[in-house]
């Protein structure tokens, strides 16, 4: 029998120079949108100059603007050869068709996501992941600043934070702020700003939990990695994205919202499985375990069958999000056109990371397909 490791950092580390099989994840999106967004390179330009106008990032704008698509290959999701990209621009896989002022908003905003994120809980930065309290303190600033951000009577400049952590934790927020409070309707802020906020709290408990060593079951797990992929955050802007206004009573509905945590955990747990590798490198695999696949490998201690399960998981949130597209619209078929640009968002939202997460350099996985063939050495 195998021997129990004592903490979840030492049992993760056992995956190390095993084979994953990936599952056939492409045939779970046949037939879905996809595609790179034609402002592609404006967007780029513009942030590539907006991060070197940023000095403070230091050596983590390395990690927003740096790094390679493989070339010259055949995605089994049909698409490109591109030559270049940055972490900040999967927003062109999520958002095909969203013109320019809506991919710059996203742009920014997921510029922001990766700031903070990077900062909160990677150890080739700083000590901040092993530090609750200071985590805590940064939380509740994080908070008060986007709240008072997209408050139209708000003053975030008046926030003073803890001089000792980067000052782009909070301001990179201004333009994300700005395109909100003037482009989304104030029910779709007031969506926007309660995800933010579930995002950032649930980063809290996942830092106690972390630190704690403890494992967690995949019924703990889900609910928190809902929080923390922040994956909610850019569900609930797939209107702004799609430049369409459902209303708030449409926006109320238990189906539109339940369209919002299918795309969340579909993208969540798909992303555990493009992830794994990259999160046991030094000085990463402290968040080995805040993945689906660790998870269910420390309960049946087999790899292939952690991933699986995980497969099983991902494909019950594919059917959930298929039925669910289809009763909105029998809802409200006046609202027809608008509804299906609100599941095409849906949909390419996960076609887009499944396509970036293939191409970047930030996974290398050196695959070009998901389609239940393909392997990776952990």
């Amino acid at each position: 029998m195998r021997k129990h490791m004592t903490t979840s950092h030492d049992y993760v580390q056992t995956l190390k120079g095993q084979k994953l099989r990936f599952p056939d994840l492409d045939g779970l999106v046949q037939g879905w949108p996809q595609g790179l967004n034609p402002n592609y390179d404006a967007v780029k330009k513009i942030h590539h100059e907006n991060i070197k106008g940023m000095p403070e990032l230091g050596k983590r704008a390395d990690s927003l603007i740096k790094g390679k698509f493989y070339r010259h290959y055949t995605f089994t999701i049909p698409y490109w050869a591109l030559t270049s990209h940055s972490r900040l621009h999967i927003v062109s896989f999520f958002w095909p068709t969203a013109n320019f002022d809506e991919l710059l908003f996203m742009s920014n905003l997921v510029a922001w996501m990766y700031i903070w994120d990077d900062e909160m809980d990677s150890p080739e930065f700083n000590d901040l992941s092993r530090d609750f309290q200071a985590g805590e303190a940064i939380r509740r600033d994080t908070i008060r600043y986007i709240e008072a951000s997209l408050d139209p009577n708000g003053q975030p400049e008046a926030i003073s934070p803890d001089s000792t952590y980067l000052p782009a934790l909070l301001t990179s927020f201004a333009p994300v702020a700005e395109a909100a409070s003037s482009g989304m309707t104030p029910g779709q802020r007031r969506l926007f700003l309660n995800e933010l906020i579930h995002a950032v709290n649930s980063t809290g408990i996942e830092q106690a939990a972390e630190l704690s060593g403890k494992i967690p079951t995949i019924d703990e797990y889900i609910p928190l990695r809902m929080g923390t992929s922040a994956v909610s955050v850019l569900a609930v802007c797939i209107e702004y994205m799609a430049g369409i206004d459902l209303g708030d009573e449409i926006r109320a509905q238990p189906s539109i919202k339940q369209i919002y945590r299918e795309v969340n955990c579909t993208v969540s747990l798909m992303n555990d499985l493009y992830s794994l590798r990259r999160e046991l490198q030094h000085p990463f695999y402290h968040n080995a375990n805040n993945c689906s696949v660790a998870v269910l490998y420390h309960q049946y201690q087999d790899l292939q069958t952690a991933v699986d399960k995980t497969y099983e998981l991902i494909e019950a949130t594919v059917a959930r999000l298929r039925a669910t597209a289809a009763e909105i619209q029998m809802l409200y078929p006046e609202r027809r056109e608008d509804l299906l640009a609100f599941v095409a968002g849906a949909q390419s939202s996960i076609t887009g990371n499944m396509a970036w997460s293939l191409a970047n350099k930030r996974y290398d996985l050196g695959i070009s397909k998901c389609d239940g063939t393909a392997e990776i050495t952990i």
